[in-house]
């Protein structure tokens, strides 16, 4: 996983962002406290998953967990990452084997179709990804 500091800065003011604003919905009193910080949090988190996965999409970041390498089955803890934006192909640091990393749906006819190819899933800062081929 790979969070720093941009990654914290996101999450932190889209999720007090989405907090504060249906604090300001639902009406004070109405609930009690309990059950407002309840619709307050969810309200965050849902913010969240929305707004980071555009952010992370339009500024080109590359989502938070790497993929499980489809030729060992493991996550591994390190990679090496070459090509350029949308697809990338990526290194195994366990196994050595190589995949196809698509951020988004690309039909790419020129692409090395001998490699084993993952694409991004929505909520894409997470790095959820399907096995395309």
């Amino acid at each position: 996983m790979s969070l720093g500091l941009i990654d914290l800065v996101i999450w932190v003011s889209f999720f007090l962002f989405g907090y504060f604003i249906v604090g300001l919905v639902i009406p004070s009193g109405r609930f009690p406290e309990y059950v407002s910080v309840l619709f307050q949090s969810g309200g965050g988190v849902v913010t969240y998953v929305i707004g980071a996965s555009f952010i992370y999409r339009r500024m080109l970041f590359r989502p938070l967990l790497s993929p499980v390498c489809p030729h060992c089955g493991k996550r591994p803890e390190a990679i090496e990452i070459t090509g350029t934006w949308p697809v990338f192909t990526m290194s195994c640091g366990s196994c050595d084997g190589q995949t196809e990393l698509r951020m988004y749906k690309v039909d790419n006819p020129d692409g090395d179709s001998k490699l084993p190819c993952l694409q991004l899933k929505w909520p894409y800062f997470l790095g959820w990804y399907k096995r395309v081929r």
